[in-house]
């Protein structure tokens, strides 16, 4: 049965603010990306958190898994290339050097949530959901002071209903995959964790070029398919 175990609000911070750097850093990659680059994009997470747990758990892998990883960087390098150079459709946004800056600091504080999730599992010794609530709250309240000084609050009061209600469907997804990852990361690894969405990646570079219109024959397909072929080479290297 679950038991709350609380942990100190100064304990709980830097994950909660790890949390916020990569949400905000996420949306405003978004927010000046195209579809494509943006999830290509955070297929590096994955050689970021396999850096930075060799340095913050000691964690090493294999050299063969270092070798998958080579692609994943040079495929994402490709998309960048060419998706910057590319011209804005009606239907989707070219993107910007600004989207790209967003997307690598990024992946930076994404790296840094996900590993410090495991090394916080390990020096409190919480289960998933009892780590969720005690970070969640706290990174609500944080977000509250930055909300007026990111975002245009005046807004809300124009929002629509059905818009209200996708963004409460949207939080309540949010929840769902915090709770996913948390899981995913204490019964496995962070890198299990930024592998096991490959499913999803293909389907959102998928839809998001039928959406954008752009022609298959675009040289950015080059690196998505080094991309996320590089990460399933290193999810059939790791297996145990």
């Amino acid at each position: 049965m679950f038991q709350r175990k609380r942990v100190p609000v100064l304990g709980i911070l830097p994950l909660a603010l790890a949390m916020i750097a990569s949400v905000v850093l996420t949306n405003a990659s978004l927010a000046f990306s195209s579809i494509q680059f943006y999830q290509v994009a955070r297929v590096l997470t994955t050689p970021c958190v396999a850096l930075l747990e060799y340095i913050v758990l000691g964690k090493k892998i294999t050299i063969r898994a270092s070798l998958t990883l080579i692609p994943v960087c040079v495929g994402v390098g490709i998309v960048s290339y060419f998706d910057t150079g590319a011209k804005a459709s009606s239907t989707s946004r070219a993107t910007s050097p600004l989207g790209v800056f967003f997307a690598f600091i990024s992946l930076f504080a994404t790296a840094t949530y996900s590993v410090w999730i495991k090394k916080y599992h390990q020096t409190t010794g919480c289960e998933s959901a009892q780590l969720l609530l005690n970070q969640a709250p706290m990174s609500v309240l944080v977000m509250l002071y930055i909300i007026p000084f990111s975002d245009d609050v005046t807004v809300w009061k124009t929002v629509s209903a059905s818009t209200w209600s996708i963004i409460l469907l949207s939080g309540v997804l949010a929840c769902l995959l915090h709770i996913s990852q948390f899981n995913i990361i204490n019964r496995a690894s962070p890198i299990a964790s930024t592998v096991v969405g490959h499913a999803k990646t293909c389907l959102i570079i998928a839809i998001g070029w039928v959406y954008s219109g752009k022609a298959l024959a675009d040289g950015s397909m080059v690196g998505i398919v080094l991309a996320v072929g590089g990460i399933i080479a290193y999810s059939y290297v790791t297996a145990p």
